[in-house]
């Protein structure tokens, strides 16, 4: 009984199904429903750890930008949509319309993850009625799963005219270079772990991407409805930024694969718990898991972040340094906001605005136009003495031309200590 209990999940769904409708299924059915419960509370702690293990969501959960959202929202639409599936009597669809807008308006790749979704659902609804149209017309699965996608259409509709101008922005500017394999399969490998790390090199990047492919063909083989799910997750939206980039605008970058990561996570996991033996299966995991925490904690360390101060040094510096009235002026928000973190007193120091206002990702919303100083306000600036913090580009101070008695720089954590910024003392201003 317990082999068979056991074994029974892992067998193909129409089997299963097959085995329930008769009469000792009818009697198993509770044990196996038990039994099913447990192996996936295992998958999904698995899948959890693994995430929680990478170094390149605890990375991005620094930086305090949308790519873990987006990860996190990938997740919670994939599970309403599921539940969606196999529990159409509750309004699961209406979970699943609004996870899966929150998940579009947060990060435009999350639209390749819809669009996964969308052609799951279409091609469980055409296996599940055999591909006659009428049955499905008359399935209210059918019309719960639209109404969740019509609540993402409806819903970012407004956002298209928004999401045009920034694709011509791309085109004007362009920012992510040429589309190569190479690159995709690196940063590919940048979402599962540091490629920065000593032994890693150009070789591993193709064992890491045949590893993947193996993965998912192997969930393939003999895989539930779930299982295809968990692929289809991968794949399309992969193959639909692959796609895009080779018309010549490339979306492939670490960051932008973030939540694609996140569901092959899920899928590692389903492919170890289906080791009929709980001894190895726990083993294989917990060798995973401790694998990659111990790149991510190899990752910190090589951060160095004791000896790489940054935006701290700088506000130290001119703590120490800055006599009281000395105004200070940090060339970007970027630098700007973390200086003020760590000045106590945020008296006469301000931000400089060269030409345009600031744009979003730069910090432009979180500064107010009291902190804000321009060409002409340096001009009327009485001070003999001023500072600036900028980066390691000269600074012109606009119209200004400065006489630089002296410059310290500062090392700034990226990867590796970089002379990122630098502190100016600016003297005979008149």
């Amino acid at each position: 009984m317990d082999r068979l209990l056991r074994g029974l999940p892992l067998l193909p769904a129409d089997v299963q199904r097959r085995f329930l409708r008769s009469d000792a299924g009818r009697h198993l059915s509770p044990g196996l429903r038990i039994v099913r419960a447990g192996k996936r509370l295992w998958i999904g702690l698995f899948g959890a750890a693994l995430a929680a293990a990478s170094w390149h969501q605890t990375e991005l959960a620094w930086q305090a930008r949308m790519y873990p959202l987006m990860a996190a929202l990938t997740v919670f639409s994939s599970w309403a949509l599921l539940k969606t599936i196999h529990d159409p009597a509750k309004r699961w669809w209406i979970m699943y319309g609004l996870t899966a807008l929150m998940l579009v308006y947060t990060q435009h790749f999350g639209l390749f993850t819809v669009e996964a979704h969308f052609v799951f659902a279409a091609g469980y609804l055409l296996i599940r009625h055999d591909m006659p149209a009428g049955e499905i017309r008359r399935d209210r699965l059918t019309w719960r799963l639209a109404g969740g996608f019509v609540i993402v259409a409806a819903g970012w509709l407004p956002w298209l005219p928004v999401i045009l101008r920034q694709h011509k922005q791309v085109q004007d500017d362009y920012w992510s270079g040429a589309f190569s394999w190479s690159d995709f399969f690196g940063a590919w490998l940048r979402t599962l772990f540091d490629s920065g790390l000593p032994g890693v090199d150009d070789l591993w990047v193709w064992i890491v991407g045949v590893g993947s492919a193996l993965v998912l063909l192997g969930l393939l083989w003999k895989g539930s409805s779930g299982d295809c799910f968990l692929v289809s997750a991968v794949v399309i939206p992969l193959l639909l930024a692959v796609t895009i980039s080779l018309s010549g605008r490339n979306a492939i970058t670490a960051r932008f694969l973030t939540s694609v990561s996140v569901i092959f996570m899920v899928c590692v996991a389903a492919l170890v718990g289906r080791i009929s033996s709980p001894v190895l299966k726990n083993a294989l995991a917990l060798w995973i898991v401790l694998n990659m925490a111990a790149t991510t904690v190899a990752s910190f360390a090589k951060l160095n972040v004791a000896d790489c101060p940054g935006a701290r040094a700088a506000a130290e510096y001119l703590v120490a340094h800055r006599h009281a009235g000395e105004p200070v002026v940090v060339a970007s928000p970027l630098l700007y906001l973390p200086v003020l973190f760590y000045m106590d007193d945020a008296e006469g120091v301000s931000v400089y605005q060269g030409g345009d206002a600031f744009v979003h990702y730069a910090g432009g919303p979180l500064i107010e136009n009291r902190e804000i100083v321009r060409a002409a306000d340096l001009k009327k600036m009485t001070s003999p003495v001023a500072w600036v913090v900028s980066s390691t580009s000269s600074w012109e101070g606009g119209e200004l031309k400065f006489h630089r008695l002296g410059r310290l720089l500062i090392a700034m954590s990226f990867g590796k200590c970089m002379d990122f910024m630098e502190i100016i003392r600016l003297s005979n201003m008149k």
